[in-house]
């Protein structure tokens, strides 16, 4: 439980964990709905603080060497669309183009590689290729997508696909 979920639970009498909150982004399990989530996270300046996953600059640097990469954000509202470029700047990203938009499926790309399995889900009805990181919110997945426990699965796995590819062409 995040330091954030749990005074969120102290503060509307609830008792919800990470899976309830993020795991296809379901706000009815929310008393005031997801807006007052996001209000509450921001308020608590949550995007700022996240911590970063172990290895994620790592792997945004090797892949960014071989591949064209961006960053594709669903924030949902401006300021945490200025947390979220803080949050990259803190967490030492290299600086690559980011896109923010509540769509993934809208932005052009051959290859995403996401957390969140709702994206995930709707990339795979796109035709596309898509990799989900495991995480606690989405330990329940059983869709499609190739699962990846560490950046390290995901190169391994995206080095396969363009390996395919090369192969084909």
């Amino acid at each position: 439980m995040t330091p954030f979920i749990s005074a969120y639970n102290r503060e509307n009498s609830t008792s919800l964990g990470v899976q309830d909150l993020t795991y296809y982004n379901k706000p009815e399990v929310l008393t005031g709905g997801f807006s007052q989530l996001v209000s509450f996270l921001e308020e608590h300046d949550c995007f700022r603080a996240a911590e970063c996953y172990k290895g994620a600059g790592a792997f945004i640097g090797k892949i960014s060497k071989y591949h064209d990469v961006c960053f594709v954000s669903a924030q949902p509202s401006f300021l945490s669309r200025v947390h979220a470029l803080e949050w990259l700047e803190h967490c030492k990203f290299p600086t690559l183009p980011i896109h923010f938009c509540p769509n993934k499926v809208s932005v052009l790309y051959d290859v995403l590689v996401e957390d969140c399995p709702v994206h995930v889900d709707a990339a795979l009805l796109e035709g596309r290729y898509a990799i989900l990181m495991k995480r606690p919110w989405n330990v329940l997945y059983t869709g499609e997508a190739r699962t990846v426990k560490s950046f390290k699965e995901a190169v391994e796995y995206l080095d396969i696909l363009s390996a395919n590819f090369r192969a084909s062409n």
